[in-house]
């Protein structure tokens, strides 16, 4: 739901580094890549393993994108280890 709306989210998962950047990605590569999904089609953003940086939070609510920012869990306990197992199959 999104404004009291059901709404279809069409997007994927992307890294935030960018080719021969790493993690360093200049911003007008990181609003090109936004903007270049919004292109395709794209409402949402999942990102791969680790939270993006917030110039690319600042461009995706700028174009009205949703963000799914996912951050993995490597605690080597057992609570950490089997946090996540009822929704792994």
């Amino acid at each position: 739901m999104r404004a009291g709306l059901p709404q279809k989210i069409k997007g994927l998962s992307m890294h935030q580094d960018f080719g021969g950047c790493g993690t360093a990605v200049p911003d007008r590569a990181n609003e090109l890549r936004v903007t270049s999904l919004k292109q395709m089609g794209a409402t949402g953003w999942r990102t791969a393993h680790n939270p993006v940086n917030t110039e690319i939070l600042d461009f995706t609510d700028r174009h009205g994108m949703l963000v799914w920012s996912e951050n993995r869990n490597l605690e080597r306990q057992v609570i950490g280890l089997t946090m996540g197992k009822p929704h792994v199959n």
